[in-house]
């Protein structure tokens, strides 16, 4: 009897073993290299969590697994495991180096959103091909100004100015009174304008801005080479740079800072005006201190002469497939989930990111007053504007190339054009 008890419970075993080990060789595992921590308190990490727990439940036999990496640090480390040939099958960059695409190393997806890609953003949807009609390469996920001015309200109304600043000069003298010593001891207190000149910065560099502003390109798209050392390159550059050393409305540190640095002081209260980034609006309003974080506004830059609205520049955080994996039916799955209309929902009203969905803009949320500043990215994303993304150029590297000319300038009183110059040759040596 006692035998026969034993015999039944190794069968049991040996039968529980079995479907387990099934179970495990069933279940396929995504990996995905996000900035986003799924376990993180944000908004965009809460809605990640959602859409993840959602999809897990909809396809029990396909595990997400997030991995955060840096944000700065996600594009060098994708282009180093593509060549390890250990990428992970999807992952969130701001821009993709266009030798990867060339290389075969991005899949193309623009199967999986060929059904519904009228409801996307005509002009992202467009530049998910990174110049190849059709195809998409790097979908944005919430478009985004990427180059727009954070201002405060109250400090404006303080100093009697009114927004927009339409010209450089209006720009100049609005941060000139805004800079204020309040405590009289020869350093101000609260800064005109801040911006981030240190390494690893990302986005839009304000001398791109500047620079566009003036000639309505960067790039000579058929020599692949960098336009930077002309007169409107040292224009621009001196536009920047003259912020610290000429007019003394943006403190010499920002040499060093990080984008980082910059929102924490600029929530802190040091400065009253902020080049930014439109999804980092709810960040800087959870930390702002000292001041109503409903007084925070969103403007354009201005334009050079002031006789036309500036361009601003519209992206945001792409998501790409590694052509390298050997789960791509699981992971399109997932990155149909992540731009579905429920998804989009949860970016918007959990996340506080516009939606890449057209369909979304007439929801309701838009008009809740504490949401207006969502109306006010919107605007920032109209025309004129241009989609940050230039086909076939290596773009790696470039924002370090005008931060070290800025320095040059600023920290050493370095020739503007020979900085540049200095900067175009880096930029240009590493095309192919």
């Amino acid at each position: 009897m006692n035998r026969t008890i034993i015999v039944l419970f190794v069968v049991i075993l040996m039968v529980l073993t079995l479907n387990t080990d099934g179970e495990s060789a069933g279940l396929v595992t995504v990996r995905v290299w996000s900035f986003l921590n799924p376990s993180g308190q944000t908004g965009r990490e809460k809605a990640l969590k959602l859409i993840i727990t959602d999809f897990e439940a909809a396809n029990p036999g396909i595990k997400i697994q997030v991995e955060s990496v840096n944000y700065q640090e996600l594009p060098r480390q994708f282009a180093a495991a593509v060549s390890a040939k250990n990428a992970p099958d999807l992952v969130w960059t701001e821009g993709l180096d266009s030798e990867l695409i060339q290389q075969g190393a991005v899949a193309d997806m623009s199967k999986l959103f060929e059904a519904e890609k009228s409801d996307f953003f005509p002009d992202l949807y467009k530049g998910a091909g990174y110049g190849e009609e059709g195809k998409v390469y790097g979908m944005v996920l919430w478009p985004a100004a990427m180059d727009p001015i954070f201002y405060r309200k109250d400090l404006f109304r303080e100093a009697g100015i009114n927004p927009p600043l339409k010209s450089w000069d209006d720009f100049v003298i609005a941060a000139q009174k805004l800079t204020v010593d309040k405590d009289k001891d020869g350093r101000p207190d609260v800064w005109g304008f801040g911006f981030a000149l240190g390494s690893k910065v990302t986005g839009v560099h304000p001398f791109q801005n500047a620079l566009f502003g003036l000639q309505g390109d960067l790039y000579d798209m058929k020599s692949l080479k960098a336009k930077y050392a002309n007169a409107n390159g040292v224009k621009a550059m001196s536009f920047i740079t003259d912020l610290v050393t000429k007019y003394k409305v943006t403190p010499r540190e920002v040499t060093n800072w990080t984008a980082e640095e910059k929102y924490e002081q600029f929530s802190g209260g040091r400065f009253a005006m902020i080049d930014g980034y439109g999804p980092r609006v709810p960040m800087v309003q959870s930390k702002a201190s000292g001041w109503n974080p409903l007084e925070l506004g969103v403007m354009r830059w201005p334009s050079p002469k002031g006789d036309k609205p500036s361009v601003s520049f519209v992206g945001g955080w792409q998501v790409a497939m590694w052509n390298g994996s050997r789960n791509k039916s699981e992971a399109g799955k997932f990155v149909q989930a992540l731009f579905s209309k429920s998804a989009a929902e949860q970016w918007l009203k959990v996340g506080n990111q516009l939606p890449v969905r057209v369909s979304m803009l007439k929801d309701p949320f838009f008009e809740v007053p504490k949401n207006a500043y969502l109306k006010e990215l919107l605007k920032a994303i109209e025309s004129p504007s241009y989609v940050f993304i230039w086909p076939g150029l290596n773009v790696t590297g470039s924002l370090e190339d005008l931060s070290v000319a800025a320095q040059k300038v600023i920290l050493q009183g370095a020739d503007v054009m020979r900085a540049l110059k200095e900067a175009e040759d880096a930029f240009n040596k590493r095309q192919r």
